[in-house]
């Protein structure tokens, strides 16, 4: 399937090898909670600083997002 065309209208973004948007997101939030985690001195694995907790609340939406839509489709 090429990038500059829509996917036929029979199929759905499913079908398609397009990455997974929301998967690439829930990712990027967990790298980008780990990297800050890593160099912040005042944050641990529990306590979080402002910035460390507003990183931590992203990803765990996006991964409860996720894995919610995950089950749902596991659903006969």
């Amino acid at each position: 399937m090429s990038p500059t065309f829509p996917p036929p209208a029979d199929t759905s973004t499913e079908d398609s090898l397009v990455p997974d948007d929301l998967y690439q997101r829930y990712q990027a939030a967990h790298r980008a909670h780990r990297a800050h985690a890593t160099t912040c001195s005042r944050c641990t694995d529990t306590i979080r600083c402002p910035d460390g907790e507003r990183l931590f609340e992203a990803f765990t939406r996006l991964q409860d997002a996720y894995l919610a839509r995950q089950r749902r489709q596991q659903r006969p």
